[in-house]
């Protein structure tokens, strides 16, 4: 994790959600690289070979609903392993279902946004995340 660049993971099926939370990310000053990936698999994959070459995202915006592995399985996998542990994770979902709220908090997430169908509100919410996260950098 350079301090440098800013590089944020979008974990995120629905090509709807990508286009808008990077339309959004684009507009963040300073983050230089996002990465989208669109299903849990690929995401695990990922932060494997992120792991070998110690190239790591700063933030990683994870959605619940995933296919082949869900967002509470990654959260589970990540939050156990030294290294990954300490790449703050939101998840960033639909659900306002407040028992997946606290079994994402059980599991290690650092934050819980639900997606907003408002962009204003949307733009709001995950500037202010990704403002506090490059502040920490």
């Amino acid at each position: 994790m350079s301090k440098t660049q800013f590089h944020v993971l979008l974990v995120e099926d629905n090509q709807d959600h990508v286009i808008l939370i990077k339309e959004i990310l684009n507009k963040v000053k300073r983050i230089t690289r996002i990465t989208c990936i669109g299903d849990g698999q690929k995401a695990e994959d990922f932060l494997e070979k992120a792991k070998s070459k110690m190239d790591f995202p700063n933030l990683i915006l994870l959605d619940l609903k995933l296919p082949c592995i869900s967002g509470f399985e990654l959260l589970k996998i990540w939050k156990q392993d030294y290294i990954l542990k300490q790449i703050q994770t939101v998840v960033l979902t639909t659900s306002d279902m407040e028992k997946d709220k606290e079994a994402a908090f059980a599991l290690g997430a650092d934050n819980y946004l639900v997606k907003s169908t408002n962009f204003d509100i949307l733009y709001q919410e995950i500037s202010a995340l990704t403002q506090k996260q490059l502040a920490l950098q």
